[in-house]
C-alpha cells in the first residue's frame, strides 16, 4: 500500500483533495468512484517529498567541477553513464551531492535521459549546463560535453579567484578606514569638543563643523551603519522585483569611471566564453543568443543581447546586429566578423575570450594599484584635517597668553 495526495470532483464539478492509501493509482481512482468522485489528480507522498527536495538542493561551483572531471574521463574511457554517477556518488563526501547523483541514476534506470533527469534539479544545475548536456546527448558525443563543460567551470572558478584575491586588500583597506573615522568622530572627537566647551572660546568654523560632527556620531553612529546597510538591501532587492531598475542601474555600472570598463569587460568575456563553448556544441545561434543574455551578469548588455537576436532572426548578421549598440567592444564586434566570415566563429569567440581572462586580472591590479595611495592619502586628510581643527582653538589661546 502507498500513501496518495490526491484531487478530485464529484457529480456537481466540486473539488476535494485528501490523502488516501491504495495499492496504485489505479486502485485509488476506482476507490474514489466508488465514493461518487472522478480523480483529477494524484501524487505518492514519497514522490511529492523528492521533488520537493530536487527543487531545494543547490550544488557549489566545486561540485559542478569536481563532478565534471570524474564522469568526463570514465565516460571517454567507455563506462556506462549510470555506473559513473553511481561510482561519483560513493566517492562524493557531500551529501547533497551524493543524493543527487543517486536521483540521477535511478531516473536514467527508469529510461530517461541525463538532461531531463538534471531539468528535475534546477537549483543544482545551471540553464547553461542542462542545454550543454542536451546538446551532447543529442549529438551522441556526452563525453566532449564533460569535458568542456569542466573547462568552463575552471575558467570562471579561476576569474573569481583572481578578482577576490586583487580586490580582497582594497575592501579590507576601506573598511579598516571606514571603522576607524567612525571611533574618531564617535569617542574622540566628543572628548576635545567637552575640553574645548569648557574653555568658554569662539571656535573657528573648521572647529564647530567637526564638533557638531562628532556630537551626531556620538548619538546616531548605530544610523550612519544602518543606512548604508539597509541600501545596499534595498538596491539588491530592488534589482531582483523591478527589471527597468536592474537594466538602470546595470548601465549605470557600465558608466561608472574606472570601474565601468572593467565591468563591462567582465560581461563580454562571460558572453564570449559561454557562445564558443555552446557554439561548439552545435546549438542552434539564436539558442545561443538566447542562453547567454541570461549568463552575461549585466542586464543592459542582456537587453542588446536581446535586441540583437531578434535583428539576426529577422534576417540581420551577427555582427551587424550588434554594431547597433555602444555596449560591445569594436574588439568583440571585429572579432563576430571575422568569425562570420571564415565560418569558426567558436575561435573567434574564444579569442576574445582569452584576451579578456589576460586583460581583466591586469586592469584590476591596476585599478587597485592606484586606490590604495588613495585611501591613505585619504585617511590622512581627514585625520590632518581634525587634529588642526581641534588644535585651532588652543593655539589661538595660547597666543593670547603671551
Amino acid at each position: 500500500m502507498a500513501e496518495f495526495s490526491y484531487r478530485a470532483v464529484d457529480i456537481r464539478g466540486k473539488a476535494v483533495s485528501g490523502v488516501m492509501n491504495a495499492m496504485d493509482e489505479a486502485a485509488l481512482e476506482a476507490m474514489l468512484q466508488d465514493s461518487g468522485y472522478w480523480l483529477v489528480k494524484a501524487q505518492k507522498k514519497g514522490l511529492e517529498k523528492q521533488q520537493d527536495t530536487r527543487r531545494r538542493i543547490r550544488l557549489t561551483r566545486r561540485d559542478l567541477i569536481d563532478m565534471a572531471m570524474g564522469i568526463a574521463p570514465m565516460l571517454t574511457a567507455g563506462v556506462p553513464l549510470v555506473e559513473s554517477l553511481d561510482e561519483m556518488a560513493r566517492e562524493s563526501e557531500k551529501p547533497d551531492a551524493r543524493w543527487v547523483l543517486e536521483d540521477m541514476g535511478r531516473n536514467i534506470r527508469a529510461g530517461g535521459n541525463l538532461h531531463e533527469t538534471m531539468d528535475a534539479h534546477p537549483r543544482a544545475f545551471p540553464a547553461y549546463m542542462r542545454y550543454l548536456i542536451r546538446a551532447g546527448e543529442h549529438s551522441g558525443n556526452l563525453p566532449e560535453s564533460f569535458i568542456e563543460l569542466r573547462r568552463y567551470l575552471e575558467w570562471v572558478d579561476r576569474l573569481a579567484g583572481q578578482i577576490k584575491q586583487a580586490s580582497i586588500y582594497p575592501i579590507v583597506a576601506l573598511l579598516a578606514v571606514g571603522l576607524f573615522v567612525m571611533l574618531l568622530f564617535s569617542f574622540v572627537v566628543p572628548r576635545f569638543a567637552a575640553l574645548l566647551t569648557g574653555l568658554n572660546i569662539p571656535l573657528p568654523l573648521p572647529t564647530r563643523i567637526v564638533v557638531a560632527i562628532g556630537g551626531f556620531m556620538s548619538h546616531w553612529w548605530w544610523v550612519v551603519l544602518i543606512i548604508p546597510l539597509s541600501a545596499w538591501a534595498g538596491v539588491r532587492l530592488a534589482r531582483k522585483r523591478i527589471p527597468w531598475f536592474a537594466r538602470l542601474l546595470d548601465h549605470a555600472k557600465l558608466s561608472l569611471p574606472l570601474f565601468g570598463e572593467i565591468n563591462r569587460m567582465l560581461a563580454l568575456s562571460r558572453f564570449a566564453h559561454h557562445f564558443a563553448v555552446l557554439y561548439r556544441a552545435g546549438i542552434p545561434l539564436l539558442d545561443i543568443m538566447h542562453m547567454t543574455q541570461n549568463l552575461v551578469g549585466n542586464e543592459a548588455i542582456a537587453g542588446s543581447l536581446n535586441a540583437a537576436r531578434l535583428d539576426v532572426s529577422e534576417g540581420s548578421t551577427l555582427s551587424e546586429a550588434m554594431r547597433k549598440h555602444d555596449v560591445f567592444s569594436p574588439m568583440l564586434l571585429r572579432m563576430v566578423a571575422v568569425g562570420e566570415s571564415t565560418g569558426s566563429m567558436d575561435s573567434a569567440m574564444t579569442n576574445v575570450s582569452d584576451f579578456y581572462d589576460e586583460e581583466i586580472p591586469r586592469r584590476i591590479n591596476r585599478l587597485f594599484a592606484v586606490i590604495e595611495p588613495v585611501i591613505i592619502i585619504a585617511l590622512v586628510t581627514i585625520v590632518g584635517g581634525v587634529a588642526l581643527a581641534l588644535f585651532l582653538p588652543m593655539m589661538s589661546l595660547m597666543g593670547a597668553v603671551k
